[in-house]
């Protein structure tokens, strides 16, 4: 019986002094927003890709992707800088839901795979791309 009390005691002395929850902007966190799906980053001796998945819907899911060029900058908060973002047209704002990107270093770029499902005909296909310097890329075959 003293045992539970103490322990009642405990846990609501707890209670009391424990503050809610820091929200995002009391850390300082930038946060992420809701339908960001999956991010994806390799690098190489000049800069690094990443590839952002983008995703929202109700009954049909549709993805934007997009790529992004960073490059290492000493003086950035992160150590690095977004110099290009290119929305990838040919997987963007139709019916597409993507998948969790493939990328793979290919010299001074990058290879990326998406495989992607038709939200209203279920069916699948295969993209895949090559990246140039920041802000250019093209469909691989």
């Amino acid at each position: 019986m003293i045992r539970t009390t103490v322990g009642r005691l405990l846990v609501a002395v707890g209670l009391a002094f424990a503050g809610s929850p820091a929200t995002a902007n009391e850390r300082n966190d930038p946060g992420l927003p809701s339908n960001v799906d999956s991010v994806v980053s390799a690098s190489n001796l000049d800069h690094t890709l990443r590839v952002v998945v983008l995703s929202g819907g109700f009954e049909h899911i549709s993805s934007r992707v997009y790529f992004q060029w960073l490059v290492p900058d000493r003086e950035s908060e992160w150590g690095s800088r977004l110099v290009a973002s290119v929305l990838v047209q040919e997987v963007s704002g139709g019916m597409l839901s993507v998948g969790q990107p493939q990328l793979k270093s290919d010299g001074a770029g990058f290879r990326v795979v998406l495989e992607t499902t038709d939200s209203h005909t279920l069916r699948n296909e295969t993209f895949r791309f090559s990246t140039g310097p920041p802000g250019f890329y093209r469909v691989a075959k």
